[in-house]
């Protein structure tokens, strides 16, 4: 142990993050991994930042990636990959969303309304009656023809999308995500590259308020509890009756298909 602190080896020696933030230019990157080296460092994270001059996951990216792997093994120390260009892990610098409107991540608003001819919203996920002096609410169809008396209001649950992420509870998205990153870097290296660090895979909002949605939830959430989420949106921003219940349950479900994912 003594022997290890006065003189650690590599592997328990730091790895910063190496932001590639310029064009890369591989007797710069070789100068720079020498010069890691001597000042101690046990080896890097090759992570693609702003400001990046190559186009990422490309050719010209895996020659320099391959080029960083090569000099570490050289001189005994450890290359790693940072998954994404930028953060949050998951749309591989912007390729995932761009596949598929149904990778691209979602969540849900609520909104207040008095007619339902005010809503020409065509991502509605749902409406519901609310009672004010009963705090009860009741879905309805959307076709109906519905304006409120004094002592009710609609709740509206509006379904938002961000183009420029993906939906972390779609699997599908995930795989395709996964086959873009990991598997090329595999395909490519195989296990000379130590690993990867993956950076804060998350649910999307625009604003504190907004909930998680996807569209594989519904039927997840129906085979897992045997009635529809649909039925009881207003109770996951309002405490209504059983608000609990369907809270707790709805949070399961969407740690589930987080994880799974």
């Amino acid at each position: 142990m003594l022997k290890e602190f006065k003189k650690p080896s590599m592997k328990y020696r730091p790895l910063p993050f190496w932001s590639w933030n310029d064009k890369l230019e591989i007797n710069e990157l070789e100068e720079q991994i020498t010069e890691m080296n001597k000042q101690g460092l046990g080896g890097y994270f090759m992570h693609a930042r702003s400001g990046l001059k190559i186009e990422y996951l490309s050719k010209d990216w895996f020659s320099c990636i391959e080029a960083g792997i090569n000099k570490a093994s050289e001189l005994g120390m450890e290359a790693w990959a940072y998954d994404e260009e930028g953060w949050p892990s998951g749309f591989a610098g912007g390729i995932i969303p761009e596949l598929n409107i149904d990778y691209q991540a979602k969540f849900m608003v609520m909104k207040y309304a008095v007619s339902l001819s005010e809503n020409n919203n065509h991502n509605i996920l749902a409406v519901y009656l609310y009672k004010n002096s009963s705090d009860e609410y009741y879905r309805l169809e959307e076709t109906d023809d519905y304006t409120c008396s004094n002592d009710e209001k609609l709740i509206v649950i509006e379904k938002c999308i961000n183009p420029h992420y993906i939906d972390t509870m779609n699997r599908d998205a995930v795989k395709a995500f996964l086959s873009h990153t990991h598997q090329q870097y595999y395909e490519k290296f195989g296990d000379v590259l130590k690993g990867f660090f993956t950076d804060e895979p998350r649910l999307s909002c625009n604003n504190f308020g907004d909930l998680a949605w996807s569209d594989c939830l519904p039927d997840a959430f129906s085979k897992k509890y045997g009635y529809s989420i649909l039925d009881h949106l207003p109770a996951l921003f309002l405490k209504t009756k059983d608000y609990k219940k369907y809270r707790y349950d709805f949070w399961v479900m969407v740690n589930e298909l987080f994880v799974q994912s």
